[in-house]
C-alpha cells in the first residue's frame, strides 16, 4: 500500500484522516500545519500527499511553490471545504476534492495517484 502524508491545519482532522486511511490499508504520517508538513516532506518520500492548503503558520502559495520545486505536485490531493480552492486546483491540474469526502472515494483517489507516482519513481531508477 501507499505511503501517505496528511498535512492538515488541525490535529483532530489529521488524526481523523490518518485513522480512516490506515483502516483502508495505507501507511500514513501526519503533519499539522505548514512547518511540520515541510519538515516531513524534506525528511522522507511519500507517494501521496493529502493536503488542506489553509495553514495558521504558513502560506499555501509557499507550500505549492515547494511542491512544484521538488517535483511533487502530481502526488498532491487537495482536500478542502473551499469550493473555489478545489475548482482552482482542478483547473491547474492538481487533484482536489471537496470536504467532507467519503472514505471510499478518498481511497480510490489515493490509490490512483500512488500508481502514477510508483511508475514515475520506478522510471527514475
Amino acid at each position: 500500500m501507499a505511503d501517505v502524508l496528511v498535512i492538515e491545519n488541525s490535529k483532530k482532522l489529521a488524526d481523523l484522516f490518518a485513522s480512516d486511511l490506515m483502516l483502508a490499508g495505507f501507511r500514513v504520517k501526519t503533519a499539522v500545519g505548514y512547518h511540520e508538513g515541510v519538515r516531513l516532506l524534506d525528511a522522507s518520500t511519500y507517494q501521496v500527499i493529502v493536503l488542506n492548503p489553509f495553514f495558521r503558520d504558513g502560506s499555501a502559495d509557499d507550500m505549492f511553490e515547494k511542491l512544484t520545486r521538488d517535483n511533487l505536485l502530481d502526488r498532491v490531493l487537495v482536500c478542502s471545504a473551499d469550493a473555489e480552492r478545489v475548482k482552482s486546483c482542478n483547473e491547474k491540474g492538481i487533484h482536489a476534492v471537496m470536504k467532507p469526502v467519503q472514505l471510499m472515494k478518498l481511497g480510490q483517489l489515493i490509490t490512483q495517484i500512488a500508481r502514477v507516482s510508483e511508475k514515475r519513481i520506478g522510471g527514475l531508477t
